[in-house]
């Protein structure tokens, strides 16, 4: 008789029979597991008398927790596969680089609705949900059509999906960042002034100036008391007193034991400031910077960017307005007149180890790829930094469904009974363990690394070039003034 009442699993519609003999009211609530088939099913509410009053006998005043059963009756559940490999591995466990944040989901929701009693059937689709002139397609597209009835696919919140469907809840507590090993100190400072403190420095430029006033008056002194003694000019001394700080030899000789002294303990001097500077630069070389912490620092850095080529970061990834995310996003990864940098996840990991290369996407997967591919000692220097302006993906109904209360009470206790956690342990990989303390690994240094120090050759020729220019003029003007008039 309930057959063409258009009642739903969460309608709360009271039924009253009455006893003929005793004249009290049996009441009983009815509603249908599927609001288009027409079997109805009733459950026990209690009974009514004007000497009793109402009795409740209901077994739980919840709704949602009493209708859990579903009798058999069939739940379409909608779910978003990118690669066919993942259907070949949906139960097994393996290949867990594909399509892991996916798999996660579909195998929490498929656990669930079995322990609603449930037939499920399964809608894939290779899309998530996007709303394409006007038409929402994918698997969101089909529970918001009524051609299913839950996703397994969680999907970022947006405002515009709000009218349509009814976030539940998340079952991946899951994030993308920006993945990146701390570039060597060398790539972004020049190691060759760091050794020493300002007052270090200080001090050594006072040394060398007093070394070459000292040198220079004695040698002086040495014509005078060594008869037919060459003449040393100051640039001579100057020479021999840069010599002494940089442990090199000089044609320069000293002629009596004072002005030896002197420069033997300049030499004994230079020795240890030699090996403090050379020492430090050894350990600079190897030595990762760590000021790369914010987007402004890594838009500021050296690094190049690449993102991770799947669906939704090419959708996302450019949906920003801020400032700092527009920045690096139209310079760093879709500069004018060159294709956006998307990678593969294995190329994007090989870039990172092997080159001043940051890259994005789930962390889980990139750790796996990382795991497999880097040296122990490579682990121990990684960072992230978030980029997307989103929470975690959540799964979700169609606006207003019946199975909406009976989703809110089940989807948190997978997490709460531990399911959730242990799915997740099972597909992601946890950010790799440094077991190297050190961080030491060998590794050959690039040009860019002793960048300033080959920099002082082209330096130095132009300014020997200056000064050769220099002294032709000058010994042309004094070939002029001696000329007779």
């Amino acid at each position: 008789m309930y057959a063409n009442l258009f009642i739903s699993i969460g309608s709360n519609i009271v039924v009253a029979v009455q006893d003929a003999e005793t004249g009290s009211y049996n009441l009983k609530q009815i509603y249908k597991v599927r609001t288009e088939k027409n079997h109805t099913y009733e459950e026990n509410y209690g009974k009514w008398s004007n000497s009793t009053g109402l009795v409740d006998e209901r077994s739980n005043k919840v709704i949602a927790v009493r209708r859990k059963n579903l009798k058999k009756e069939d739940l379409i559940v909608s779910v978003t596969f990118l690669s066919n490999a993942s259907l070949e591995h949906v139960y097994d466990y393996k290949a867990k680089e594909v399509d892991a944040a996916i798999r996660s989901g579909f195998t929490q929701i498929d656990l669930l609705v079995k322990t609603f009693n449930a037939s499920v059937r399964f809608a894939l689709h290779e899309k998530f949900g996007y709303d394409e002139t006007g038409i929402w397609v994918g698997s969101y597209g089909s529970v918001i059509n009524d051609h299913a009835d839950i996703t397994a696919t969680p999907l970022f919140v947006q405002a515009r999906r709000i009218d349509v469907i009814d976030y539940i809840d998340t079952l991946l507590p899951i994030r993308a960042y920006f993945i990146f090993r701390f570039p060597n100190l060398s790539t972004v400072k020049n190691i060759y002034v760091l050794p020493f403190s300002r007052t270090v420095w200080l001090c050594l430029g006072a040394f060398i100036v007093i070394s070459v006033l000292t040198a220079f008056f004695m040698m002086r002194s040495e014509e005078k008391i060594i008869k037919n003694t060459q003449k040393r000019s100051i640039s001579q001394v100057i020479f021999l007193i840069l010599s002494i700080v940089c442990q090199m030899g000089s044609e320069l000789e000293a002629r009596i034991l004072s002005t030896r002294i002197f420069i033997f303990f300049s030499f004994f001097t230079s020795i240890f400031v030699f090996t403090s500077y050379t020492a430090n630069i050894v350990a600079l070389l190897q030595t990762p910077t760590k000021n790369i912490q914010t987007l402004q620092d890594l838009y500021e850095s050296k690094l190049a960017l690449g993102i991770e080529d799947t669906l939704y970061n090419r959708y996302y990834i450019g949906k920003t307005t801020d400032p700092v995310r527009l920045k690096i996003y139209k310079e760093k990864i879709a500069p004018p007149n060159q294709d956006p940098r998307f990678f593969d996840r294995k190329s994007g990991v090989a870039m990172m180890r092997n080159s001043s290369f940051a890259f994005f996407g789930e962390s889980g997967p990139i750790f796996r790829e990382i795991e497999a591919t880097f040296f122990e000692s490579e682990k121990c220097n990684l960072n992230m930094i978030e980029y997307l302006e989103v929470i975690e993906p959540y799964n979700a109904l169609k606006k207003n469904s019946p199975y909406r209360e009976i989703m809110k009470i089940s989807l948190p206790r997978l997490r709460e009974y531990g399911i959730t956690k242990a799915e997740i342990n099972r597909l992601y990989k946890k950010r790799p363990t440094c077991s190297d303390g050190s961080g030491s690994h060998f590794e050959s240094v690039s040009v860019e690394s002793i960048r300033g120090a080959l920099l002082l050759l082209p330096y130095g020729m132009a300014f020997a070039l200056v000064v050769f220019i220099a002294e032709i003029f000058y010994k042309k003007m004094k070939n002029r003034q001696i000329q007779p008039m």
